[in-house]
C-alpha cells in the first residue's frame, strides 16, 4: 500500500518488512526487539483490562472492542488477536 509506505517515513521508530508483515524495532532494557503490531496492541490492551480490574476490583474475562467501519477482516483479526493475547475474550463491533 504506498499510503502506507509514506506514513512509515513520519513515525518516531522505524517499522521493518518482515517477509510482507510490518515488524516495529524497539529497545527494551538495552536491546533491540522486532515485535509485532498486534503485541503492541495487546500492550494498551492488557493496560487497559488491569485499570478496569483495579477499579472494579474483579477479574475482567471479557471486552467488546470497536474497531473503525473501514477496517478489513485482516484488521479486525488482528484487534482480536491483540485482545486474545492480552488474556481477553473478545467481541468485535
Amino acid at each position: 500500500d504506498p499510503g502506507f509506505h509514506e506514513h512509515i517515513k513520519h513515525l518516531p521508530y522505524r517499522v521493518i518488512n518482515d517477509e510482507g508483515e510490518p515488524l516495529v524495532l524497539v529497545d527494551y532494557k538495552g536491546s533491540p526487539n522486532l515485535i509485532t503490531p498486534e503485541e503492541i496492541t495487546a500492550l494498551l490492551i492488557a493496560k487497559l483490562k488491569m485499570t478496569a480490574e483495579a477499579h472494579l476490583k474483579q477479574k475482567v474475562e471479557k471486552a467488546v472492542i470497536t474497531v473503525p467501519w473501514f477496517f478489513n477482516e485482516e484488521q479486525r483479526e488482528a484487534v482480536q488477536a491483540a485482545g486474545s493475547i492480552a488474556g481477553l475474550d473478545v467481541s468485535l463491533f
